[in-house]
């Protein structure tokens, strides 16, 4: 074979092998979007005997992520199914879902949400959770249901196929609400 074509059909290998890795990087890399990732959304409660519910945002529903309402029955809140379990997502997606607590007792309830914490600390990047750990102080009327929409989005660079976030919910006691918080309360207008 002549050095002129052997030269060309290095030239030849040598760009294939350059474009062949080029594409396996570029889908490599958006292969992420299809990635399954397991995400639980999770409490802890300190002085609290009431506990957080996770449902779907109800079918058709159009409301607004941090809709924060009191309402006397489920059914006049925009929930869907349940969630048990983890939310089952893909990196690179969102989801908008409903936080529930359900006050049962003949008192007023009241309550805060400590930042949340992701586990493993690899999940601290490539997430951004709209949720309630926003410095306000929650209260739920006896006898009703609170509710808040949030929404988790997870880039496709999100590295854990399974993570966890975490809230501590803290009680407040009413004769705090009056001295400790009075500037923090939230306010449903």
């Amino acid at each position: 074979m002549p050095k002129k074509n052997m030269l060309n059909l290095f030239l030849i290998m040598k760009n294939y092998t350059f474009f062949a890795a080029l594409f396996v990087v570029f889908f490599a890399g958006h292969s992420a979007l299809a990635r399954n990732v397991d995400l639980a959304v999770g409490f802890d409660y300190k002085g609290l005997n009431q506990h957080m519910q996770l449902y779907t945002l109800k079918d058709g529903v159009l409301d607004t992520v941090a809709k924060t309402r009191v309402v006397k029955s489920l059914a006049k809140a925009p929930v869907g199914k349940l969630i048990q379990g983890s939310l089952k997502m893909k990196a690179g997606e969102g989801q908008t879902f409903v936080l529930v607590m359900n006050n049962k007792s003949d008192k007023d309830i009241f309550f805060f949400a400590a930042p949340h914490i992701p586990s493993p600390p690899e999940a601290s990047i490539g997430f951004f959770f709209e949720c309630l750990c926003n410095s306000h102080v929650y209260k739920v009327t006896p006898h009703s249901i609170w509710y808040r929409v949030v929404r988790l989005e997870i880039n496709e660079d999100f590295s854990p196929a399974k993570a966890e976030i975490r809230h501590t919910i803290v009680g407040v006691k009413a004769a705090d609400v009056g001295t400790k918080y009075t500037k923090v309360i939230f306010n449903e207008e």
